[in-house]
């Protein structure tokens, strides 16, 4: 029995996002306060704990496409706006380009 070639398509690149909670100042607003949650790309494992879980990873591909999404979350509950998973998503979509071409067995 011959063999069969497996074609592999373009690698999943992951980017996980910690969601922390905006903490407010006295009640005092300035102009680079637009509300919702802080995002952190690629964040330190202390980042990920004061995010208390709340995270989304986002497994995108150089060809344009999403090929996988989690979001988990811990006790607080941290809501993510369509604008901001919009962002989430271009910067998975970017990070995806940005490593197409480079061979990954050379980084590790």
């Amino acid at each position: 029995m011959g063999g069969r070639s497996l074609t592999l398509g373009p690698v999943p690149v992951p980017l996980t996002v910690a969601i922390l909670p905006r903490r407010r100042s006295g009640g005092k607003r300035d102009e680079n306060d637009v509300g919702g949650p802080v995002l952190l790309a690629d964040p330190t494992a202390l980042e990920e704990d004061a995010s208390g879980g709340n995270a989304i990873t986002i497994v995108c591909n150089s060809g344009g496409m999403i090929v996988g999404l989690h979001k988990g979350g811990g006790g607080r509950r941290c809501h993510v706006s369509t604008r901001q998973m919009t962002a989430i998503a271009s910067m998975g979509l970017g990070r995806a380009r940005e490593l197409e071409g480079v061979d990954l067995g050379e980084r590790i």
